[in-house]
């Protein structure tokens, strides 16, 4: 699921969402010890994504399945940093303008009781 979503990325699927970064971020996606690194790069209304270990502007560092179930929609990846599930390093900024390509979280399951469920 990763690869496939990095590669819609690469290819240009909704480049109007994201077409004013600039700027890089690398993805360091941890399993079973070993670090998948993917590159994405801003550079003129395009995104170019590459498998590199590069520096970066922004590095988003998370376990894989994670980042599998935030591009899945089943996880909400803003959720997941106040969390601390994932570590974030340098320009925020080019991460918030990335998220616009990740899909909405899934709804709740309807008839699940609210936490802030109203008093009668």
């Amino acid at each position: 699921m990763t690869r496939e979503f990095f590669d819609s990325v690469g290819r240009g699927a909704n480049r109007a969402l994201v077409a004013k970064m600039r700027g890089t971020i690398r993805f360091d996606l941890t399993a079973d010890g070993a670090v998948e690194r993917w590159l994405v790069r801003g550079h003129e209304g395009r995104l170019l994504v590459s498998e590199e270990n590069a520096p970066a502007d922004c590095v988003f560092t998370a376990d894989k399945a994670l980042f599998e179930e935030i591009v899945s929609g089943r996880k909400n990846a803003v959720t997941a940093i106040l969390r601390g599930a994932v570590a974030l390093e340098g320009d925020l900024g080019l991460l918030a303008t990335f998220q616009r390509l990740l899909p909405a979280p899934a709804p709740r399951a309807a008839g699940r009781a609210s936490k802030t469920g109203s008093r009668r």
